[in-house]
């Protein structure tokens, strides 16, 4: 650290989960040897953590997104927030009000469909993979927290806790205790709206991504909008390969990977800049949000409308060239069918496209067997029916193309799904898109 060896010391990278970990262990290393014994390392500890809750701030979100949250970041702070009050009398951590929020956090992570929000890296953020991935780590937080949210989601979004030390604790918190999360939240840090229209699993879902200055294993996801109708994937992102994969970049974080706005060959937007959320309306019958990502770009104006009920969503993009420079304007619409669109030109200004519903099919699973979980031989996952109308105020085309994801099946990286791609030649647009499915 004195030498400032690490990037992230150099960087000063306090948000990351590799400048907390480290001085977590140094902490916790103090507390259990001594603090008075090893004065510095406790003070260096504590005042580098300190730096991270205060970049983190109050509401609990935190700016890597939910993997390396729940995985490193936050274990990384409340271990030694627990154990400083414990054993050394220091409550300073520990009453952090992030701490009280981040549960409600974790709680909006999660989906109709057995999907989850997988904004930012996150390899094992594909549907259906609860309890093969999260469940350590939410039986683990549940037993930390004592919080009335998390262990309603441990107990019936998983359905039992980890069959480990943590998992017999969190079996003997009263279940009096815990309560149903919120359907629906906003949050400024790693920035997003969340919405369902139930607890039930064949619940409607929305979630948009802003952006913040402070972001880190970001995607060039500003505006990115998800959709579930029925617990069914209408519209999705296409999550993140491994690190080492040569196509990551290009088909997963890049634009091409989200439902957002590309201008030209320009495949990546702005970093460090921020995207915020005008709420018209977020409540349980839907809602009306609007986002501003023109610092994104260097070349384009762009604001994004997204408005939803239980019956249709609606996105309005309006789009306006910088400096009237002639670029090409594209939109990409991720779908969660393989099935292929039907598209039907009315005008040079208005297509309707269809899509009939239909199933995937996969393998039960591709990893290790584990003891409490009887594999079955195939994973179905219904498509859902979907129609979209496009209208616009300037001439597009809009084609169908086959993209990849990591999104539907944990191992599947390079699963094909079908995507709408309008594109326009124009000094502004503003174009509507409303999706209707079944």
């Amino acid at each position: 650290y004195k030498e400032k060896r690490p990037w992230y010391v150099r960087a000063e990278k306090v948000q990351s989960n590799q400048w907390i970990v480290p001085f977590s262990g140094l902490t916790l290393a103090a507390l259990q040897l001594g603090k008075d014994a090893y004065p510095e390392a406790y003070e260096l500890g504590k005042a580098c953590l300190a730096r991270s809750l205060a970049s983190l701030g109050d509401e609990g979100a935190v700016s890597e997104g939910f993997a390396y949250a729940i995985d490193w970041s936050v274990p990384g702070l409340m271990i030694p927030a627990y154990y400083m009050a414990l054993k050394g009398g220091d409550t300073e951590f520990i009453d952090k009000p992030f701490f009280a929020g981040f549960p409600l956090w974790v709680a909006q992570s999660y989906q109709p469909g057995r999907n989850i929000v997988n904004a930012f890296d996150w390899w094992g953020g594909c549907r259906d993979m609860y309890n093969r991935y999260m469940l350590p780590k939410i039986t683990m937080l549940t037993v930390f927290t004592a919080d009335p949210y998390l262990q309603w989601i441990l107990f019936n979004q998983h359905g039992q806790p980890e069959p480990d030390a943590f998992g017999l604790v969190a079996c003997g918190m009263p279940s009096e205790r815990m309560k149903e999360p919120p359907l629906h939240a906003r949050f400024k840090r790693a920035s997003r709206v969340n919405w369902r229209s139930s607890w039930s699993e064949n619940a409607d879902g929305v979630w948009i991504r802003g952006r913040d200055r402070q972001d880190f294993h970001a995607h060039q996801d500003t505006g990115h909008v998800n959709y579930i109708k029925n617990g069914k994937l209408v519209l999705l992102e296409a999550g993140t390969s491994g690190y080492s994969d040569t196509r990551l970049f290009h088909d997963y974080q890049s634009f091409r990977g989200h439902n957002v706005l590309q201008v030209g060959d320009v495949l990546k937007g702005n970093d460090g800049v921020d995207a915020e959320f005008i709420i018209s309306k977020l409540a349980a019958e839907g809602g009306d949000v609007e986002l501003d990502a023109s610092a994104v770009y260097d070349k384009a104006d762009w604001r994004r409308r997204v408005s939803w009920d239980t019956q249709r969503l609606e996105i309005r993009d309006m789009v306006r060239i910088k400096e009237n420079s002639q670029e090409s304007l594209l939109f990409r619409w991720h779908l969660g069918t393989e099935n292929s669109a039907e598209i039907v030109k009315k005008s040079d200004r208005h297509y309707i496209v269809t899509v009939p519903a239909g199933q995937l099919s996969f393998p039960g699973w591709y990893g290790e067997k584990m003891d409490y979980w009887e594999i079955p031989d195939q994973d179905v996952v219904p498509t859902p029916a979907i129609e979209i109308t496009i209208t616009a105020d300037a001439p597009i085309t809009v084609t169908s193309a086959k993209y990849v994801d990591h999104t539907f099946k944990f191992r599947q990286r390079y699963h094909e799904h079908t995507t709408l791609e309008v594109s326009a030649e124009a000094a502004s647009l503003d174009c509507r898109a409303v999706f209707v499915a079944d």
